[in-house]
């Protein structure tokens, strides 16, 4: 894990997604939004791993712990859980995920974007997925979508339709002027996806948010450059991330 400063911005890097509670729980007192792109939901509840092998354990003070940035109590979280419980804790306001999955069902804690109007029902973490990437021209969508979605992940015309969205449910600039930014880099597939045709909209977030936060998980790269993009890696990931970054006035 580390914190480095680039362009003015602090940006923090650490290999797995639970490690992020490290960084978010400095901008806690500004009790900020975060908008998080991942290839997963990352929407497991707090412990919920750890409690079912320790039936006893107590979930409410590891919550507590978070807070004072235990490095047990956050090293206990799963990859996968670090989002309810910076929730559940009070770290963060509410979450706007982006995900390349649908792996989780909406409920009383998830609020799952759809194409028809809903209502927000005090839920804290939004969910917007997309089976495609916006302006795809197939319908159905099917396995030839595969590549041209992943390819098109931070394109600004895919991004405004993600917060176009959003929009629905939050004034954007409410959420812009107190955010962290949080990438886990298994987001990316191919070389292509993290070099755009225009990553204005990008470029954007990155100026607005207060923080960056970079989950490497390197395994899930190694998994996507077998099956996707053979030159695609971590430290090439990390190079452009940290170049883009450097971009942004």
């Amino acid at each position: 894990m580390e914190e480095i400063t680039i362009n003015d911005k602090r940006v923090f890097i650490c290999e797995h997604h639970n490690q992020v509670l490290h960084f978010w729980n400095k901008f806690g007192a500004d009790n900020p939004f975060v908008l998080t792109f991942d290839h997963h939901t990352d929407l497991k509840k707090a412990y919920q791993a750890h409690h079912y092998r320790n039936p006893d354990a107590d979930i409410s003070n590891l919550l507590t712990l978070i807070l004072q940035d235990d490095d047990n109590a956050i090293n206990l979280l799963r990859h996968d859980e670090h989002i309810d419980a910076a929730i559940v804790s009070g770290m963060i306001r509410m979450a706007f995920v982006v995900p390349l999955e649908d792996g989780m069902n909406e409920g009383e804690r998830i609020f799952k974007l759809r194409q028809a109007d809903q209502e927000l029902k005090n839920q804290k973490i939004i969910v917007n997925y997309t089976p495609c990437f916006y302006q795809c021209p197939k319908m159905p969508h099917n396995d030839d979508c595969t590549i041209p979605r992943f390819n098109a992940v931070i394109e600004t015309f895919h991004l405004e339709g993600l917060f176009r969205a959003f929009d629905r449910y939050i004034e954007r600039d409410e959420m812009l002027e107190n955010f962290i930014l949080d990438i886990d880099l298994d987001y990316f597939h191919t070389i292509k996806s993290i070099n755009p045709d225009d990553i204005t909209f990008l470029k954007y977030l990155i100026s607005r948010a207060k923080g960056i936060s970079i989950a490497k998980e390197s395994a899930f790269i190694d998994t996507w450059k077998e099956a996707h993009d053979k030159e695609l890696s971590v430290d090439y990931l990390l190079d452009r991330i940290k170049k883009i970054i450097s971009e942004c006035h």
